[in-house]
């Protein structure tokens, strides 16, 4: 039986921001689905969430732009409650996960 899905509440304002993601601490420090569901809320699919996050445990920093970020203090607090560290205003081009 699958498990209960879970539908992801996203900003309705805020400006996008480009970000960088870096893992603090040990990769068992991150809670994934705490930082992937913050990141999902800012306007990205939750599969791309899961993605940077995923990333960051393995390699330690991941970089991505958010549509839609309403304050930076909200985010960088619940990021930083799941073990990862944010640097707003990141050079990321013009790629985009």
């Amino acid at each position: 039986m699958l498990g209960p899905v879970q539908e992801v509440e996203k900003n309705f304002s805020g400006s996008d921001e480009s970000v960088a993601l870096r893992r603090l601490g040990t990769r068992e420090q991150v809670i994934a689905t705490k930082a992937a569901l913050a990141l999902a809320t800012c306007g990205i699919p939750l599969l791309t969430a899961k993605r940077a996050v995923e990333h960051v445990i393995d390699e330690g920093e991941e970089t991505l732009i958010l549509p839609m970020v309403s304050t930076r203090q909200d985010l960088s607090r619940v990021l930083a409650a799941a073990g990862i560290d944010v640097v707003f205003g990141y050079d990321v081009g013009s790629c985009q996960l």
